[in-house]
């Protein structure tokens, strides 16, 4: 785990992103989860929201979403700008225009990452615009 947490560099340089080891994958019992170009991803037909990958996550990116809800923040990039941008597509800038665009205040930029309470969300998608 210790070894692990130190790579950097590369694909990996953004240091609050998944590491792509598997160690969730390995842990699934339901065969539920996959590395995709480096990224776990959960194939919710098979989860069964067991927590066993949000356990051992060595860094706490997996987090049980309703299956329901069209909205997830795949970013845990707690930096704020553009040049966080540069390191990942999918990366949160911190500028709180989804914030402001929920009609249902179910989005909150909490130190510069979106986050959603998915019990307001109504799925209106309006903080992805």
């Amino acid at each position: 785990l210790t070894a692990s947490l130190m790579i950097d560099g590369g694909s990996k340089s953004c240091s609050y992103g998944c590491l792509g080891l598997g160690s969730c994958v390995n842990v699934c019992e339901f065969d539920a989860l996959e590395i995709i170009n480096g990224i776990a991803k959960v194939n919710v037909d098979k989860c069964t929201n067991c927590g066993a990958c949000i356990n051992i996550c060595p860094k706490g990116l997996i987090e049980s979403v309703p299956v329901s809800k069209k909205v997830r923040v795949e970013c845990n990039n707690i930096e704020i700008g553009r040049h966080v941008k540069e390191n990942c597509s999918a990366a949160c800038i911190g500028c709180k225009l989804c914030e402001r665009n929920c009609p249902k205040d179910a989005v909150h930029v909490v130190n510069n990452l979106a986050k959603v309470d998915y019990d307001k969300c109504v799925n209106c998608q309006l903080c992805t615009k």
